[in-house]
């Protein structure tokens, strides 16, 4: 009868232990769903590390993927939970979402950074024909540099960049010469019209076109020229305006102040798209904290906690802002 009695406990307390063991074991994250949250961490950092001779489009479509398949593993590991392990899987998931928003907002850094680099490239294409185009008009290279930089050291204060200085004085260089105008009193000319064309917030190259009508006189010089409103002439004094006196309305003008924010502003990427990438980074970090404290083991789940400190996403930022992909 003891032997018996003692037997039954044995049963029972390992009955009680393997109960106790299958609670504990359903209320952890299920295995599957354990390899998805690794699987997620990894394709962020695929998603943050750089490729060589990568093109934004596989840059993208890269970005792409692994945000998508971060979704998936979302759904997937949400359709495992049971009420047993509500919270490990509730974590889980948060963690893995946030994961999906920090890849989507990187590709929205990429996506400002590439329009960025487009744009360089392509102001730096315009500065290089106008530079060829300078030292045509110049007759040599030596002589078109010299008027480079003078017009990329009056670049500020006129509001202007130098390339469109430079352009207006080719336009107008030809025109002026027979007039008596030197290389000096043309560049002078274009800075004033630089500067008017900053002030009165028009084109350069619209009053390079009125003063150009100016010139060759007729009833119909002043009619809807933008050179004329800009300087306040009323139309029936245009045609006894002298060339000395436009020059003197013109000298009146330079003498107003250009506020540095009134020139034209430099490339960089957006600060929106920069404040949406690390509001993504820091929901992250507060996943992962939260994934940390439910009962899921980070070494047994997160492969590198350092892809969710403040170092990494400081690092990943300054990449996504000097993009590598050509």
């Amino acid at each position: 009868m003891k032997k018996r009695l003692i037997i039954a406990a044995v049963v029972l307390v390992l009955l009680l232990g393997s109960s106790v063991a299958r609670y504990c074991l359903a209320r952890r994250l299920p295995a599957d769903a354990a390899k998805r949250v690794k699987a997620s961490t990894l394709r962020l950092a695929d998603s943050f590390a750089p490729g060589e001779n990568l093109t934004y489009a596989q840059l993208f479509a890269k970005l792409q993927k692994n945000a998508a398949d971060v979704d998936s593993d979302v759904i997937a590991v949400q359709a495992e939970g049971s009420s047993l392990n509500e919270k490990p899987t509730r974590s889980a998931a948060a963690y893995m979402r946030a994961i999906a928003g920090v890849i989507r907002a990187e590709e929205i850094m990429a996506q400002k950074a590439m329009t960025v680099e487009s744009a360089r490239q392509a102001a730096e294409s315009a500065q290089r024909a106008a530079q060829l185009s300078l030292d045509a008009t110049m007759g040599s290279a030596a002589k078109g540099a010299e008027v480079w930089q003078y017009f990329q050291q009056a670049a500020e204060g006129t509001g202007q960049s130098a390339m469109e200085l430079t352009r207006a004085f080719c336009d107008m260089l030809p025109r002026l010469q027979p007039r008596g105008f030197s290389v000096a009193s043309t560049e002078t000319l274009t800075t004033m019209l630089g500067k008017l064309a900053t002030i009165r917030n028009i084109s350069l190259e619209s009053l390079v076109m009125g003063l150009d009508r100016l010139q060759t006189g007729g009833s119909l010089a002043g009619y809807n020229n933008p050179l004329a409103r800009a300087l306040g002439l009323a139309p029936e004094s245009i045609e006894s305006l002298t060339f000395s006196q436009l020059v003197k309305k013109l000298e009146h003008v330079d003498n107003t102040s250009v506020r540095p924010s009134e020139g034209a502003e430099g490339h960089s990427v957006p600060d929106a798209a920069e404040s949406d990438f690390r509001k993504a980074a820091s929901n992250l970090r507060i996943a992962f904290t939260v994934l940390r404290s439910a009962r899921v083991s980070a070494a047994d789940y997160v492969p590198n906690e350092a892809l969710c400190d403040e170092t990494m996403i400081n690092r990943a930022s300054a990449a996504v802002k000097t993009p590598q992909p050509r």
